[in-house]
């Protein structure tokens, strides 16, 4: 029975109940347990999008990758490619080293 001056439903009784069924269905646990530091600040550099990280299902460090956000929604309108999370940390590592050292160096060379 449907009360008077209410208005018309949107969508029928079937779909809500079957909305409504999959919405109190269990979800999958999200495998992103921290967000990546990197997040946000790596850039494609053919055409400027984001770079996403991707982990797989069984989630190890070293299984960690970042790729291109426009080839991932639209495959093959940027170059396929993928760098390891791994391999972006040894290279900021090693920058930062070098970067640190920069001020012991230019200690030496104003004493001298």
């Amino acid at each position: 029975m449907i009360p008077k001056n209410t208005p018309e439903a949107i969508i029928d009784e079937e779909t809500w109940e079957t909305v409504q069924k999959i919405r109190d269905s269990k979800r999958r646990p999200l495998l992103l347990v921290e967000m990546c530091i990197l997040s946000g600040m790596m850039f494609c550099a053919d055409c400027g999008a984001k770079l996403c990280q991707i982990r797989g299902k069984v989630w190890t460090h070293d299984k960690e990758y970042f790729v291109c956000a426009t080839d991932r929604k639209k495959k093959g309108m940027c170059s396929s490619y993928q760098i390891r999370n791994v391999v972006v940390e040894q290279l900021l590592l090693e920058d930062l080293r070098r970067v640190m050292s920069f001020p012991k160096t230019m200690n030496r060379v104003s004493s001298v």
